[in-house]
């Protein structure tokens, strides 16, 4: 393996808890805090033991999905979120996170270099997937923020690049929208364009953070308003808080749809599946780390759909939903669940508080498979108020018009129902 240098002194080290949540956000509260900091660290012991690995190629880190050693962007991109988090705990986290973006590096797009080729090993298709460059800018700027960038990698300076690339290869330049990766063709005239986007690639406390670094504050806020306004559309039709696995606008209304069975990967796309299920993560977290009103009434939406559909019990929790709420299996996956988790610190009152508990004790110590227990521990940095914000707060941001996005429609339709 490469030679890496000593890493340097954190400037927030787990269990500082640094950051100042929205006012009213939830916390589990039936431990203490050193008791819940304990559950994060103690599973983050285990994900590196599990997931962590040494490149044989001598390019650093990476993190793999299987036995067989398979790492993609997207791994590599949770792992350099979840490392800066842990410094402190973890006295290597520097050397680990330096080796994480070595292995990204040693691996770039065919399309657009500065981003990464999504999976290794892979013969063909050696291009970009969204999410997984959008994390390792984002663990960039956590990087930047836990421990400078004037050391060995200029962390804000790398992270500046990957976002001008993102935003050139893969945001489409009329739709302001997430596309699929750098593969495809904004203007094409088939079934992949800057119209057909990922619904948990609606990243937007990612994207707050390159507009604060990029000084594009206009332009990353102009999709983050695209985003919510895909959002809103598809909860004016269905009422839930459920995001399909994959979306598509109509160029012309701009409306956004869920896209047809089998449009990417499966049978499940129009649907809440193995996509969509990492939505009430990502807007839960933008809502309480950056009190943006329409992503804390999304996931208040979905949090309240999920203690309604499951009657209070995490465990029921079921593995994927039509959008109108019908369950797709009768069986439970710590992926479904904990992403909820998050939605739930939006709540308001003591049932909220008790259905939060609740789904921390079901996700504290459970491990299943890489893609599980990464998004897991992501949202377990999110619960334990452990997760850094890269996002300069000076305000907390005015509400967009939330019957022009659908959510505020949305939550009347549910009626803020409880459990039964």
């Amino acid at each position: 393996m490469c030679s890496l240098p000593q890493a340097k002194a954190q400037i927030h080290p787990f269990g500082s808890h640094h950051e100042t949540y929205a006012s009213g956000t939830l916390f589990p509260n039936q431990y203490s805090q050193a008791q819940i900091d304990g559950f994060v660290s103690d599973y983050y012991d285990q994900w590196k033991s599990d997931w962590l690995r040494t490149d044989p190629g001598g390019n650093g880190y990476r993190v793999v999905m299987d036995a067989a050693g398979r790492t993609t962007s997207e791994s590599q991109g949770y792992g350099m979120i979840i490392v800066p988090n842990m410094a402190g705990h973890d006295a290597e986290a520097q050397t680990i996170f330096d080796g994480l973006y070595t292995y990204s590096r040693a691996h770039p797009s065919e399309g657009n270099p500065k981003l990464m080729d999504w999976a290794q090993p892979d013969a063909t298709g050696n291009r970009s997937a969204f999410d997984g460059d959008a994390d390792i800018a984002y663990g960039l700027l956590l990087a930047d923020k836990q421990w400078g960038s004037n050391g060995r990698i200029n962390y804000a300076e790398e992270a500046k690049s990957i976002i001008e690339a993102i935003h050139s290869s893969t945001i489409g330049s009329d739709s302001n929208l997430p596309m699929l990766g750098d593969w495809v063709n904004p203007n094409g005239s088939g079934s992949y364009n800057q119209w057909s986007t990922r619904s948990s690639d609606f990243m937007n406390g990612h994207f707050r953070a390159f507009g604060q670094a990029s000084g594009n504050e206009a332009q990353w806020n102009a999709i983050i308003e695209a985003t919510q306004k895909a959002v809103g559309d598809i909860n004016s039709e269905y009422g839930t808080g459920l995001m399909p696995d994959f979306v598509v606008v109509d160029p012309v209304s701009g409306k956004a749809s869920p896209a047809p069975p089998n449009f990417l990967e499966s049978e499940h796309d129009e649907e809440y599946w193995y996509n969509a299920g990492r939505t009430p993560w990502r807007f839960g977290a933008d809502a309480v780390l950056n009190g943006d009103a329409v992503s804390r009434d999304h996931a208040q939406l979905l949090s309240e759909f999920f203690q309604a559909a499951s009657n209070g019990d995490p465990s029921q929790i079921l593995g994927g939903y039509e959008l109108d709420g019908d369950p797709l299996n009768n069986w439970s996956d710590l992926f479904f669940i904990a992403p909820v988790g998050v939605a739930a610190m939006t709540g308001t009152d003591a049932e909220d508080q008790a259905w939060l508990n609740s789904i921390f004790d079901n996700i504290k110590q459970s491990h299943v498979n890489y893609y599980s227990d990464s998004v897991n521990l992501n949202s377990l940095l999110v619960m334990s108020g452990n997760a850094l914000n890269p996002v300069s707060i000076t305000a907390v941001p005015e509400p967009t018009n939330l019957s022009v996005l659908g959510i505020g429609l949305a939550i009347g339709a549910l009626g803020r129902r409880r459990r039964p």
